[in-house]
């Protein structure tokens, strides 16, 4: 059985990463509720074993879920306690089983967390050893949570918003007093309203502009990464990789340009801009952006090679919006890149974008929208495209 893993950040006040609930599913075909929970969260531990915690969170950390099983045979401890959050589902009955359980976890080092919580629970049995509770953001009232917030505050426990989705969410779960919040509310166009300098939009596309320009001139093209030494450090950086394999070590951004060749050379390029225009104050929106890219291009290359490198700008650009703050159609009228490209973005009725979607959807774990488009064209792999994807990202960044 294969295991399906993405992730969701979790922030702080300030919108820092705090660390990622992991995602997971048993298969494309049948829902998370039909299948086994104590299964489900074997396979996952064992999948995360064999990828490294860390590399799949960069070093964060890592909520997951735990069953009333999972918990008595203490498989928590088969993961670092620096990194792994022990979330325990809502379903599992405080028995005095899974209570010695969870206080011995918590005396050897671990962090608690309690999912769904509501008024109705009681949690006192271990409310001495909880760290980090979780609210429905959307299924409870306004007073409902100011009392919950109040109540573990004093106790000294974090309160976490879930289903935290827009950006009005979010500024009500920061007043009513939420430590933690977990959704994807930046990534909506009005996170960033008024917060971006239309001076980054312009040099943004600028720099496309110059860029697509100079491509075919090798020369104007080192000139022009010359002139930044970070620029030729991230290239040398990037090419040296494992990611491509050279034999020899790279030793001059000339070398560099050659060997990368145009394409590969406009993507690096562009993936470097991206990163210095965008605000960092959403540095996960931009992190979101490349993996997104990657998996695009990934995804695409294993049923259409001519279109993958469109594919990565479909997935890269695809946050362009989020990011200056801008309509996409007008974004796209002043970008000089390939009509499809736009169309998969604007009108989002062809090829690129049903590969745009599918990432999208694998992000969120939407089974219905993974499984038609694994039936449709037979893709069986992409579990593995994204544990990659996150992979690459630790070269790139």
């Amino acid at each position: 059985m294969e295991i399906f893993i993405a992730r969701q950040p979790i922030f702080t006040r300030s919108k820092k990463v705090f660390g990622y609930e992991l995602l997971y599913r048993n298969s494309y075909t049948n829902k998370f509720e039909n299948i086994d929970g104590d299964l489900a969260t074997r396979e996952l531990l064992s999948n995360t074993a064999i990828i490294e915690l860390s590399k799949l969170t960069e070093g964060k950390k890592a909520f997951i879920n735990f069953t009333k099983n999972t918990l008595i045979d203490e498989l928590p401890k088969l993961l670092p306690k620096e990194i792994v959050i022990v979330e325990i589902l809502e379903d599992v009955e405080f028995t005095e089983e899974v209570i010695g359980a969870c206080k011995n976890l918590k005396a050897k080092g671990y962090t608690i967390a309690i999912d769904d919580f509501s008024n109705e629970q009681d949690i006192s049995s271990l409310v001495e050893i909880i760290d980090i509770v979780k609210v429905d953001f959307l299924l409870t009232t306004e007073e409902e949570q100011k009392v919950i917030c109040k109540n573990l505050k004093r106790l000294n426990i974090k309160a976490l918003a879930e289903k935290v989705e827009t950006v009005e969410d979010f500024e009500k779960a920061l007043k009513v007093g939420y430590d933690l919040f977990q959704g994807y509310f930046f990534s909506r166009p009005k996170i960033v309203t008024g917060k971006h300098s239309p001076i980054a939009k312009s040099s943004f596309i600028v720099f496309i502009k110059e860029l697509k320009d100079s491509n075919s001139d090798f020369e104007s093209l080192e000139r022009f990464i010359r002139r930044d030494p970070s620029l030729c450090y991230k290239l040398i950086k990037y090419i040296n990789s494992a990611h491509f394999g050279m034999p020899n070590k790279i030793n001059s951004v000339k070398q560099a340009i050659t060997l990368l060749g145009p394409r590969e050379l406009e993507k690096w390029a562009i993936l470097v801009s991206f990163n210095i225009f965008t605000n960092q104050e959403y540095e996960e929106l931009s992190k979101n952006a490349m993996v997104r890219a990657h998996f695009c291009e990934t995804l695409c290359n294993s049923i259409d090679s001519k279109l993958g490198a469109s594919a990565f700008l479909v997935g890269l650009f695809s946050y362009l919006d989020v990011i200056f703050s801008t309509d996409m159609k007008n974004l796209m009228e002043e970008l000089p890149i390939e009509e499809e490209i736009k169309r998969a973005l604007i009108k989002k009725d062809n090829f690129l974008y049903e590969i745009l979607n599918v990432a999208i959807n694998y992000e969120a774990m939407n089974e219905d929208e993974i499984t038609n488009f694994n039936q449709k064209h037979n893709i069986e792999t992409l579990s593995n495209i994204y544990l990659e994807c996150l992979q690459w990202l630790n070269i790139i960044t």
